[in-house]
């Protein structure tokens, strides 16, 4: 608080005094000025005269005051009191002229006084001044926001207020020159349908006392980063859907018998946000939905990526991959049935069967296996008997049939994964050379039916036509040669298969993420076709017979018409593998 005099000292001795007294508000960049003007003086008498004024900074209000005093002892006697509010500049100083005047208009002390009047000037106390934000940079949540803002002591301290929308946060007391406020993530609240939102910023100036001074203002942008703490959340589930038995409830993918279900649970927006969209990503196909299944899967690897977006825009997102294994059913490569005695001798005439097979089955996880069971059947379809039959044993079928008639032998596998395959054998009657019965004949076999029957091998010079057509495809030449069995067919086309003996392979060469064989002369498994077999490079399949861990096969080369491809092993783990290979082949001989 300030305070002064300001005095007219007249020689006549009537003396206008002015006491002024200034009251700082920081808080409003002001001070209010309280003015008192007295008369100094003696006897005297003055009516109440137009024109008496008091002014501070300018501003000039008018006052009417009489004196009538006979009395001659010297005193003061107040005539007007006024309030004034004066605004401080930026650096919070300011001096401002105090002036007063009264209309008397009369002689005293042999003076004629027309209009009695004090100025002078009044320095104010110079206030604490507020900060000003000079600029707001724009705000990310979680991060730190620094102001730049003009302050007139070090001494003084501030707090920064920030709010977006319904929510604010305010900082504790900031001391120093540097005004930093680290954006909570609870302003998120205030911005549930835009990841970005204008944010009102207020610097609150204290003085050391921390007596508040005043604030400052402005407006800047904060945005909520697609960071963990404020993405949705969620749980995606793959799971292998099949058939299968064996394969269900296994995380097991094989192609053509498992198709996958992806499913998007607990999805769940943060700090107030809800869940918009969701997105599932299967390969190239795009479904904008929670769950999914799929087609049946093909081999190789499949990659599944889920996305959920929430109602500020902000996505998360999670990729998995899975390995769908290749898979094919099972299929005889060898089958050899026919009549025989009770002790397995082949006999045309006999009254038993005997049937040896293989069958090829893909290992999936190495666990894969088949069951076969020998079916038979007479000629009217009627079941004759059935019983489990074993790979590679040679079996005499425990029911008797007739050498009279003839029977179908139907071999059919099962694998663990649901598929099957059949393979159907005729069983002929006792074989004899013509049989001739009620206008029928048959050559071969004994008469089953009427009409005419050759149920044996024909040798035919020339093209063979039924009803004025020519027969469909037949085999013209076929044996086995080494490991090959082989067929040529009228139309041109060949084929053979055969099994290459098992060895160990060293797989321990790296190839990506997995391990294969060496390409040295020691995993040669490639071999010769039987002669003249192929005209051209013929389609090869190959597959491997081993049991244990699952291997993979690659071509190393594309083979020749005079021998088959040979084949690296690939496996996920390093090491020797021992394992025998089953070469199919199919192309032309002319």
């Amino acid at each position: 608080m300030a305070s002064g005099t300001i005095r007219s000292n007249s020689p006549s001795g009537l003396d206008i005094i002015i006491n002024w007294t200034s009251f700082p508000n920081a808080a409003l960049g002001a001070s209010g000025v309280n003015v008192k003007v007295y008369i100094s003086h003696r006897d005297v008498y003055c009516a109440a005269l137009a024109g008496s004024y008091v002014s501070v900074g300018g501003e000039k209000r008018s006052f009417s005051a009489s004196l009538n005093d006979s009395d001659t002892s010297l005193k003061m006697t107040l005539i007007a009191e006024e309030s004034f509010t004066v605004s401080h500049g930026a650096d919070g100083k300011k001096t401002v002229t105090i002036s007063a005047g009264w209309v008397f208009n009369g002689t005293y002390g042999g003076y004629y006084v027309g209009t009695l009047s004090a100025s002078g000037t009044a320095a104010l106390d110079t206030l604490n001044v507020k900060s000003v934000i000079v600029s707001c940079p724009k705000g990310v949540l979680g991060e730190v926001m620094t102001l730049a803002a003009e302050t007139h002591s070090p001494l003084f301290k501030h707090k920064i207020k920030v709010a977006v929308g319904s929510e604010s946060y305010t900082t504790g007391f900031i001391s120093g020159a540097e005004l930093t406020a680290r954006l909570p993530s609870s302003l998120a609240y205030g911005m549930l349908s835009s990841s970005r939102a204008e944010a009102a910023v207020t610097l609150y100036t204290y003085d050391s006392e921390e007596n508040l001074i005043g604030e400052d203002s402005a407006k800047t942008t904060v945005s909520v980063p697609a960071t963990d703490a404020f993405a949705p959340s969620f749980e995606l589930t793959l799971e292998p859907v099949t058939a299968s038995s064996y394969l269900t409830g296994r995380e097991i993918y094989a192609a053509g018998v498992t198709k996958l279900s992806a499913l998007i649970s607990n999805g769940a927006g943060k700090l107030g946000a809800s869940v918009s969209s969701y997105e599932i990503k299967i390969g190239s196909s795009v479904y904008a939905s929670q769950s999914v299944t799929t087609d049946w899967l093909s081999a190789g690897t499949v990659t599944v990526t889920a996305r959920v977006t929430d109602s500020r825009g902000i996505c998360s997102a999670k990729v998995e991959n899975i390995t769908v294994e290749s898979y094919f059913a099972p299929y005889f490569s060898y089958v050899d049935a026919y009549r025989c005695d009770e002790n397995g001798v082949k006999d045309d005439g006999g009254g038993r069967i005997s049937v040896q097979f293989e069958s090829v089955v893909f290992p999936l996880d190495g666990d894969n296996s088949t069951y076969t069971e020998a079916v038979v059947t007479d000629r009217n379809a009627a079941l004759v008997g059935k019983c489990v039959v074993h790979e590679g044993e040679k079996k005499v079928l425990s029911f008797e049939i007739s050498p009279e008639k003839s029977y179908t032998l139907s071999l059919v596998c099962r694998d663990k994964a649901g598929k099957s395959a059949t393979y159907a054998v005729k069983i002929p009657t006792r074989r004899i050379d013509m049989h001739m019965r009620d206008g029928s004949i048959r050559f071969g076999g004994l008469i089953e039916k009427e009409g005419f029957d050759c149920s044996m091998d024909a040798d035919f010079g020339g093209a063979v036509s039924i009803g004025g057509s020519p027969v469909g495809d037949f085999v013209t030449e076929w044996g086995k040669d080494g490991i090959w069995t082989w067929r040529k067919w009228n139309s041109g086309a060949a084929e053979c298969f055969g099994t290459i003996d098992s060895k160990t392979y060293d797989v321990s060469t790296p190839w990506g993420s997995l391990f294969r064989s060496y390409s040295d002369t020691e995993s040669e498994n490639s071999t010769d076709y039987p002669e003249n077999l192929f005209c051209e490079n013929p389609l090869t399949f190959a597959d491997i017979r081993r049991t244990g861990l699952s291997v993979m096969l690659m071509k190393r080369d594309s083979g020749s018409s005079a021998r088959s491809p040979n084949y690296f092993l690939v496996a996920a783990s390093s090491g020797e593998y021992e394992a025998a290979l089953y070469v199919t082949a199919k192309g032309r001989w002319k």
